[in-house]
Order: structure tokens, then sequence, then C-alpha cells
């Protein structure tokens, strides 16, 4: 039957390496259920098995759709699920047509259960939690009181769970204790050990070896002496060895990985210089040969003598012809887990301080900024016309007239009156002591010469000849707009002239209805629609200002807690709360004492310890801002942008206090992470 409510599954896997999908490197597995909102219930009217129709008091025609799912329930022999294949309004109540066999038309017809969220809200609420999701998974990852064993699929795998007691996770890797019977089972003496046994202690021999969950039994061939299960059982292996100095390893001829781990202890015995006992700091495969790396220091290199490695366990039974005891690779397995995901989440005890006189405001006016929702209007009785350079070289210019001389005819391009929606500007450019902007004073054609003369309301400093003319005019040539598309951020025209518009180039808009679209574009493309072209723009120029951090005048706060000026002598120190020791509030204290010891006496701190989402926004539009401000060619309109993102983020930073267990001291065995009074903080999950 369909879950009421509706849930969406969010499964997922860990690899050991990042961008792996081998399956020897996936470490756990699991699934989230999220869940939707509950079912919604209607009477079921009436019922045409023929046609295979059900009809439901009220319209909800709107909210079905072909291959939704729907659910009869209290009916005489209709109850089962069912796939809609239509569903239409019939003078307010609804025929659902469905694709599975309707049994009966007999009363009782029961209700109709349908979802009132669609498979794509489902999703949608999926994915706003995947951070939370993650979260959960790599924290509760961390805690040893968290995990517990299991045989329910079918092998012994350790699974992990959340505050609420609901499995995360279950691990790929299984039956952690057959290594070690397979080892005892493979012994070359062929020996266990019983030692501190009131009359068990001496040497057997193993017959064979086998696991069972936590437990080991070993089967020896020899019978016990005694029923009670004390002292110890153990046994002793030997291999020819290579010591190396420069790198402090030892290397083994055969694979020991499965047989001992980080912290374990290995010995070395008649050696000519390198005699003692040494423990793992890393063990890994090499081809077919074990390398073991020690935590101390080996003398020289050396291959003589023998190295060994013991391994005592407690009995916990015994029968006449066998020894069992926990073998506890079991837990080792969870302490390497664990290990794991604190070294590759939980590490990283760095910080970020920001200065806050690096934040004050340095950009107002107008500047371009990236097009947005509301950047250009559609439907205006009046487009406008779209405005863009045009350039044409000088012929000529005369500082006794104030004139220059073009060719082509560009009266229908530039006029003296401002009543008009022609350029009244010219801009001289390459001339030297002419380059700038000119305001036109008259403008006259000479069809014979094909040539324009525009008369200046500024003095033109020196004479350019036609007979040398070097140079160029450029002025904003203005053609009618015939579309515009909010969506798409385009403006159409008819006029060729545009495709010599480029990426990045400014084009104006004017006399729009209300300028409500009046004001100038950035370029992002332009394309060529046979007769008409469509001018795609990125950017808009606008009137922007950058944020202020906030000043506090609470009447309500101390003096001490007012902040006048949010600049001067101020700085915010940004702390991960979950990263090593960050989480533990003794720490937390000291830590924050050191800091501001060590700060200038002058300078003010602001200490937050966030959560892991609010630190990738955090960085993130850090960065971005620290990338901008460091330009040497600043875009204004995108630093302005950044900053106000940055100062956005700063003022919703909130801090994160570790999150607490409530323990039954006298049954559990762990007090991690334990509710300390005057040390936690008490609040929803």
């Amino acid at each position: 039957m369909e879950p009421n409510p509706p849930v969406a599954v969010v499964s997922y896997e860990m690899f050991a390496k990042p961008f792996s999908s081998e399956a020897s490197d996936k470490l756990i597995t699991g699934e989230y259920i999220i869940e939707g909102e509950d079912k919604a219930e209607v009477d079921i009217i009436s019922v045409d098995t023929a046609t295979k129709t059900l009809v439901i008091d009220g319209n909800i025609a709107d909210k079905l759709k072909a291959g939704d799912v729907l659910v009869v329930e209290d009916s005489l022999d209709n109850d089962r699920v069912y796939t809609v294949v239509s569903a239409t309004d019939v003078l307010g109540n609804t025929a659902i047509v469905v694709d599975e066999a309707i049994p009966s038309d007999a009363v009782p017809l029961g209700e109709l259960l349908y979802n009132t969220e669609t498979e794509d809200d489902l999703l949608k609420k999926a994915e706003e939690q995947l951070h939370e999701i993650l979260w959960q998974l790599i924290k509760n990852a961390t805690q040893k009181g968290k995990f517990y064993f299991s045989a329910e699929s079918g092998d012994y795998r350790f699974r992990f769970f959340n505050n609420y007691g609901v499995d995360l996770a279950e691990s790929v890797a299984a039956n952690f204790n057959k290594p070690l019977a397979d080892e005892i089972a493979g012994l070359v003496s062929g020996k266990i050990k019983i030692t501190g046994s009131t009359a068990n202690n001496g040497e057997y021999t193993v017959s064979s070896a086998s696991a069972n969950g936590a437990d080991v039994t070993v089967i020896i061939s020899e019978t016990l002496p005694s029923a009670v299960a004390d002292g110890e059982v153990g046994f002793t292996e030997t291999f020819n060895y290579s010591a190396r100095q420069e790198d402090n390893s030892i290397t083994v001829e055969t694979d020991l990985t499965v047989n001992l781990f980080k912290g374990d202890l290995i010995t070395i015995t008649g050696s000519k210089s390198v005699d003692g006992n040494y423990t793992i700091f890393s063990i890994a495969l090499d081809g077919s040969d074990t390398v073991i790396k020690v935590e101390e220091p080996i003398p020289s290199d050396d291959n003589t003598g023998e190295l060994s490695y013991s391994k005592t366990f407690r009995i916990q039974k015994v029968t006449p012809g066998s020894v069992t005891f926990k073998g506890g690779y079991d837990e080792k397995a969870v302490q390497l887990f664990i290990d794991f995901i604190i070294q590759k989440f939980f590490s990283n005890e760095g910080f970020h301080v920001v200065e806050h006189v690096l934040l004050r405001p340095k950009v107002k006016g107008k500047h371009f900024v990236d097009a947005g929702a509301g950047t250009l209007t559609e439907g205006l009785a009046k487009l406008g016309s779209l405005y863009f350079k045009k350039t044409l070289p000088l012929f000529s210019a005369s500082n006794s007239t104030n004139v220059f001389r073009v060719d082509g005819n560009l009266t229908s391009f530039l006029d003296a009156s401002k009543s008009t929606a022609k350029s009244g500007e010219i801009v001289i450019s390459g001339t030297g002591e002419n380059d700038g902007l000119y305001q036109v004073k008259n403008i006259s054609f000479d069809a014979v010469t094909n040539r324009t003369t525009i008369k200046t309301e500024e003095n033109i400093h020196s004479n350019i000849l036609f007979s040398s003319a070097f140079g160029n005019l450029s002025f904003l040539k203005g053609t009618s707009i015939s579309d515009v598309s909010s969506g798409n951020f385009s403006i159409t025209v008819s006029d060729d002239e545009t495709l010599k518009i480029k990426a990045g180039d400014v084009v104006e808009i004017r006399g729009s209805t209300g300028k409500t679209n009046d004001g100038c574009y950035q370029v992002k493309e332009v394309t060529d629609y046979t007769g008409t072209q469509e001018i795609i723009i990125s950017r808009v120029k606008t009137e922007i200002e950058d944020s202020l951090l906030p000043i506090v005048l609470d009447s309500d706060k101390c003096d001490d807690c007012k902040i006048q000026d949010p600049y001067t002598c101020i700085a915010s120190v940004i702390i991960p709360h979950w990263q090593g020791r960050f989480d533990n509030m003794d720490f937390r204290r000291f830590f924050e004492r050191q800091l501001r010891m060590e700060a200038p006496a002058h300078v003010f701190l602001i200490i937050c310890w966030i959560s892991c989402e609010q630190m990738n926004e955090f960085e993130q539009k850090y960065k971005a801002w620290l990338i901008e401000n460091a330009r040497k060619e600043k875009d204004f309109g995108t630093l302005s942008a950044r900053l106000n993102d940055l100062i956005g983020i700063l003022g919703r930073l909130r801090n994160v206090y570790p999150s607490g267990t409530l323990y039954d001291c006298e049954k559990d065995e762990t007090l991690e992470n334990a509710i300390i009074l005057n040390n936690s903080v008490l609040g929803n999950d």
C-alpha cells in the first residue's frame, strides 16, 4: 500500500577516496526518509467498472495528472492502489479514469486518498535538506555511542543512528572478526596459549577457528581440563623483516594489513641494532609486501633477527574442545571509521579574521550591475529607440570655424536640438589634442561632396587637413525598437549596423513609455534573424550604494554592547564550531581568551563559532569579495554587490554550541557529549 504521508528517500554512499566509485572503496551506504504532507481524503460518490471511472465529491481535477497514484480505502471490494489516466471536472465533481480494473460498484464505495504534494515538491524538499542530512551523517559518525552492530542484513555489520534513534547508515564491510579467525586457523605454529587460568594454562593445537558476530571460537585438538571460563588466550607470530631508518619503516614480505592496526605493538628481537618494541603509526600494502611505519625512531637499517607480534584475548566461554572470546576487530573497525571521518571532516582547525575597516563603503553612484527580474519591461505603448556607438573616420577639422567633417550624411542621426531623439553629442578620438566630447551646434550635408559638416559649441584646438586626416568621430546612432523580452533580456531592432556591436559594448534605450526602460545596458551578444537583430543584454547601469555594517544603539543594551562605529578597531573572528577541539566548551573558552590576549589592545574582537552550512555560505561570499577587491581594474557594480553579500552574511552569523546527549550514568559506558550543568545550552535540535 502507498505510504501516507508520501515519502522521498535520499540514498547515499561514502567512499574512502575522492571521486571514486570503486566497490572496494565503498565504506557505508544509507538512506534518509523525508515525509511529505498527509494525503487528502475525499468521498467516492459513484463507480463505473466498465469505463474504469471513479467519481468523487468536489473538483480536484487540477490537482491530478496522468501517472499519479491514488488509494481507495474503506470500500466493499475496491481497496487498492490505482494509477490516474485522466481527471475531468464534471459539474463540480471529478471523474477519474484509472489504469487498473475496478472490481465492484457495490456500496460502500469508500474514500479516495491522493497526494497534495507533487513528486517535484517532494524532490525539492529533499534537495533543500541535503546539506542537513549530510551534516547529521558525518556528525553522528564521530560519536562512538551512536554505533551498534547488527546481522539483520545477513552479515555482521556496524550501523550508526541520529539523536532520534533513526539509523543513518550501515557499513559495507562485514564479519569483521573473520580475518582474526582465519589468522588463528592459519598460524604457522598451529598453537594457541592459555594463561592466567585456574586449570587450563598451557599450549593447545588449533584444529579450526570461526567468527560469529563479535565472538571468535577456536576448536582445539586437545581436551580442556576445566569448564571454568577464565584467563586469557593468545598467540605469537614471527616474520623476517627489513628496517629502513630513512623513512622510519619496516617491510615484511607478506600481507599483514588484515592482522595489524594502527596503535598495535610489534617487537624486534635478535637484531644487530634495532631490538625493541615499536608502535604502528600506519600500515599499508605495497604489492605483496606490508610496509609498516612506526612512531618510535629506527636507529639504523637492519634485517637481522625476527619481527613478532602477540595477541591476547579474555576468555568468555569454554567447552572441552573449544575456546570462545571477543575478537574486538569489530570495535576496531568502528574506531577506524570514526578516525577516517574525523580526519576528513573535522581536522582543519582554521579560522577567518575580517577587519571591519576594510568593509567601509567605497561605491556610490551609477554603475553596471547584472541584469535581473525587472531589468526590462514588456508591453509598453512606446518601446523607444536603441542607441549604439557608430564610428567614422575624420576627414578634416578646422579650429578657426570649429567644424569637423566626415564622409556620408549624418543629418538623420545628429541634431543640435535637445527636444529630438537624435544624438546631440560627438566624441573625437585618436587625434591627440582634439580628443574629447563635443556638443553639436549645427550640422549640414553637402550632397556634391557627400560630406557632413558638424559645427561644435566647444572650440577645436588644432587643424586637421584632409590631406593627412587621422582620428575618429563617434556618436550614438538610434534605431527603433520593435520588441523587448524581459525573460530573455533581449531587445529586437531592424538595423544591420547593430551587427557591428560587440560583447561588452554599451547601448542605450531612450523614449520608452514613462522612461521605464530608458537607460544604459551592456551587451552580451547580437544575433541576426534575417531582417531583424536580437541584442541580448547582460548588465544594466543603475544607482547603487554599498551597504553599511549595522550600528547597535538599542536602549536595552549595556554601554559596552552598543556599537556606534562598527568599523574602527573592530574585527570579526569566524570559526567553524565542529572542527577538532572547537566543539569542546572548555577549549573554546581557552581559545577565545588566547585570541583576545594576542590581539592588539585597541582592537575589539567579535568571535563567532558558526555552523558548517553558514561557513559554506560565508566562505563563498568572503572569497568572492576578496577577489573583486583585489582586482587592479575594479568593476564597481560587482564589487558593491560582493561587499553587500558579505555584510549580509556577517549580520546573519549565529553561534552554534556543542550538542549534548542525556545518559543514564549507571547503565551507559560512555559520557561522550554529555550535558553538563553550566556547560551546555538547551534548545531545539
